[in-house]
């Protein structure tokens, strides 16, 4: 008998703000003990995932506002016209890569811990799909 894999989460389209697309984990009917946890730690690993590019991307917006602002009244102080400034895309770079790298820390500490949690929740995949396996196994001899 060809065992398929079938899942029922529905994903939604992109937060405006953190820019994760959010995920309806739907269980089952017969759901296992570890199948509820496994979907409650999917469920945890998808809020702690939100909330840090939530306050990441509020960060990068506030600062690139704040730097846009200074490179504005800066230019108004040079040239008194009231044309609007645009900043050449090397400035913006520059922007760039000074917010990367004063957030490279925390970045980094984010991509540790996302690499821990997914690696916990393929392991505990695996474990609950041979569970799984297991109880059918089990379940036809009986």
């Amino acid at each position: 008998k060809k065992m398929t894999w079938v899942f029922h989460d529905e994903v939604g389209q992109p937060h405006p703000q953190s820019n994760i697309r959010p995920f309806l984990l739907n269980g089952k009917n017969d759901e296992s003990p570890s199948e509820k946890y496994l979907r409650k730690m999917r469920s945890d690993v998808q809020q702690w995932n939100h909330e840090f590019w939530l306050e990441q991307n509020a960060n990068f917006q506030h600062c690139k506002k704040e730097f846009i602002s200074k490179r504005y009244s800066n230019r108004k102080m040079v040239d008194s016209s009231d044309e609007g400034v645009n900043l050449h895309p090397d400035e913006l770079a520059g922007f760039y890569r000074r917010f990367l790298n004063d957030n490279y820390k925390m970045h980094i500490n984010y991509n540790k811990e996302w690499y821990k949690k997914n690696f916990y929740l393929l392991a505990l995949t695996i474990y609950t799909k041979l569970n799984g396996i297991l109880r059918k196994i089990i379940l036809q001899r009986t």
